[in-house]
């Protein structure tokens, strides 16, 4: 871990590899190898290891899980992550920034038309913006709910927002009764424009 630290990520790999030919289960020594392959740029070998590390123990250590959940979102790969993202969470069920993670990965899942997926991104979105401490988190939470639920105008209504809060209550009124004419049953433009 030293040799991390400082910047010796070939030796630190050297000495992991060491480890687990002594050790091939040592799943410490997997992940800190895994880590040092990803920081010298072969992220492929790093998630080979982790995914048959994840495999093949199913008390993985939360890093192993964290770091292939973060590989799978990067390569664009949501459906490969959440799975990660849940066991994660449930070992660590008051880290609502995981949630926001695992939530995110949902969003991406939906968009390609799964609606289990969006009744869970939606469930756990609802759940930050009312429980997050957090008010960037929450407001994160609660505008990607908006957006999942209503598509463009849901980015039209977070604009909205943005712009009361920047003090332009003319133009953003203009604009919101247009959308309430379009879109009459959609409590959020009638409360925005009560504001």
């Amino acid at each position: 871990d030293a040799l991390i630290m400082v910047g010796g990520i070939e030796a630190a790999a050297q000495a992991y590899e060491a480890a687990l030919k002594l050790d091939p289960r040592h799943t410490v020594a997997k992940v800190r190898l895994a880590q040092c392959l990803h920081r010298s740029g072969q992220t492929a070998l790093a998630r080979q290891l982790l995914t048959a590390l994840v495999a093949e123990d199913s008390s993985a250590p939360v890093e192993a899980l964290a770091l292939l959940a973060e590989f799978h979102i990067a390569a664009q790969e949501p459906a490969k992550a959440a799975p990660l993202l849940e066991r994660l969470s449930q070992l660590r069920p008051t880290d609502l920034a995981l949630k926001l993670r695992l939530a995110y990965c949902y969003c991406e899942m939906a968009t390609s038309g799964d609606a289990g997926a969006k009744a869970k991104a939606l469930a756990l979105y609802d759940e930050l913006a009312r429980r997050a401490d957090d008010l960037t988190l929450r407001r994160t939470a609660a505008e990607s709910a908006l957006t999942l639920r209503h598509g463009a105008l849901g980015k039209d209504l977070a604009a909205a927002k943005e712009a009361l809060a920047a003090g332009k209550e003319v133009a953003t009124l203009r604009q919101l009764d247009t959308l309430a004419k379009r879109h009459p049953g959609v409590a959020q433009i009638h409360y925005l424009r009560g504001i």
